[in-house]
């Protein structure tokens, strides 16, 4: 994979993207901004089953799902219809 290649299409895919700050509720003051860097969720063995269930029927992926959720998410808290947020999947051509 050429790194610079991967480069320009990210660039010029994402031209004009406005980030998106989330800012966090228990914040301290305006020069205290926190990074989040994980969220742990878990569930009850019935919701995991009923998601794998879902998965199979719909063909669909954990990942899929849970992007999905995420748009859901973003899109009440930041109030946009314009949402932009990546994955890495490792070992994929640009083209697919």
């Amino acid at each position: 994979c050429d790194i610079d290649l991967s480069r320009k299409f990210w660039r010029e895919n994402l031209a004009g993207a406005k980030p998106s700050i989330l800012e966090l509720n228990n914040k301290q003051s305006d020069s205290d901004h926190r990074l989040v860097e994980a969220v742990e969720v878990s569930t009850s063995r019935y919701i995991t089953q009923r998601l794998h269930d879902i998965e199979k029927k719909q063909g669909l992926t954990s990942s899929s799902i849970f992007q999905s959720a995420l748009s859901i998410v973003l899109h009440q808290y930041l109030q946009t219809n314009d949402l932009t947020f990546g994955v890495v999947i490792s070992g994929r051509a640009i083209n697919t």
